[in-house]
């Protein structure tokens, strides 16, 4: 897949961080933000995913829902 260049700005002190972390994985710090934001991506849409499945269920009427107040007397 081709790499396309986006600007994206840092406070001084995320990038020194980002530096420490790069260095420690030894990789370089484009890689390591590529990596992060790609792991973020990942979950973001898989939690979405989710709830869309969710929210498809309780429509759909193949989950069953109860009330606040039915699951906290049952909690007890």
């Amino acid at each position: 897949m081709a790499m396309k260049i986006k600007n994206v700005r840092f406070d001084q002190n995320d990038l020194d961080r980002l530096d420490k972390l790069a260095a420690i994985h030894q990789k370089d710090v484009s890689t390591l933000i590529r990596e992060v934001v790609t792991d973020y991506i990942d979950a973001e849409e898989w939690q979405l995913q989710q709830v869309e499945e969710t929210v498809d269920a309780v429509e759909s009427g193949a989950m069953e829902t109860i009330s606040l107040e039915q699951f906290l007397r049952e909690e007890r």
